[in-house]
This record gives C-alpha cells, sequence and structure tokens, in this order.
C-alpha cells in the first residue's frame, strides 16, 4: 500500500510541476521571399503538435488552405516542423501592394494539455524589386562624324567625354 502511495505521489509531483511551454516557446511562425512566392516556416516545439484540421492558410480572410501542399498528418497531427510555398499568384488579386497572410492553427502538448485557438499574422509585399533603367541618348551633332561608323563602345566613350 505504501509503495502504490508513494508512486502516486511522485506522479502526482511530476503532473503537477511539469512546465508546459508559452505559445511563443512552442509555435514559431515566419515568412520569407524566394522566387516565385513566400515561404512559410512553421516551426514547433517537439514537445507539442498541431492539429492537422485545425490549420488554416488564409489571405485577406480567404482561406487558401486547399491549394497549398502540406505535410501528411498522422493520426490528423503534425508533429514535425515544416515548411509551405505559397505562389505569388495566390496573392495577387487581393491587394496591388501588400497581402494580409493569417495562420489559424491549434495545437497540444503531447502530455495532454491544449492551447487554444491562435493566430499568426503577416504582411507580405508583392512588389518586385525595383531595377534601375539608365538609358544612353546619342545624339548626333554635325561637327562630330556619324555614329553609325563608330564601334558602340566608341560611341559611348565619345558620349561620355562630353
Amino acid at each position: 500500500m505504501l509503495r502504490i502511495f508513494t508512486i502516486f505521489i511522485s506522479f502526482w509531483f511530476s503532473f503537477a510541476f511539469s512546465a508546459e511551454l508559452d505559445k511563443d516557446s512552442a509555435f514559431n511562425f515566419s515568412a520569407k521571399s524566394v522566387g516565385g512566392g513566400f515561404e512559410l516556416d512553421i516551426n514547433f516545439d517537439k514537445s507539442v503538435y498541431l492539429y492537422a484540421d485545425k490549420l488554416k492558410i488564409l489571405v485577406e480572410n480567404n482561406d487558401i488552405t486547399a491549394l497549398l501542399v502540406l505535410p501528411k498528418p498522422a493520426n490528423n497531427e503534425l508533429n514535425e516542423s515544416f515548411n509551405i510555398f505559397i505562389p505569388m499568384g495566390l496573392l495577387k488579386g487581393f491587394d496591388d501592394k501588400n497581402s494580409n497572410v493569417i495562420v489559424a492553427f491549434q495545437g497540444c502538448s503531447h502530455t495532454g494539455f491544449c492551447y487554444a485557438p491562435m493566430r499568426s499574422e503577416f504582411r507580405l509585399s508583392l512588389l518586385p524589386p525595383k531595377v534601375l533603367e539608365t538609358k544612353l541618348n546619342i545624339i548626333n551633332t554635325p561637327n562630330q562624324p556619324s555614329k553609325t561608323s563608330l564601334s558602340s563602345d566608341e560611341q559611348i566613350a565619345n558620349e561620355l567625354s562630353k
């Protein structure tokens, strides 16, 4: 009887005083621009998992989850960190410059503690990088030989020497 009581007390203490991770330590989301779209990094601690059916990706409050390639869940659980590629085409049409992307999710710890449903929000810029264009304006003047008889390198050198 004493042995059962000791086991029960040690189990109760280990359960009662085990600290669950706060939501920011348990789940971490980030987004970065990659060729042709954005990559959403979904990282979480090995002590927690995500419910696959609770994971939603929204662009301007429109659910695009079904259009994305997601990892295959095991028993409706996503147990490892993963990346999701969001093609630029899915973001266009919502806003000319930026898109508000929301990741809605719920997860639990492997010890049984479940977090309330949460949301992580990103503002993704759709503006392409600016390319500076320099135009060389070649003008024929009567005092100079015709530019057509010079090579393009010679034409540029002449224009720069003015």
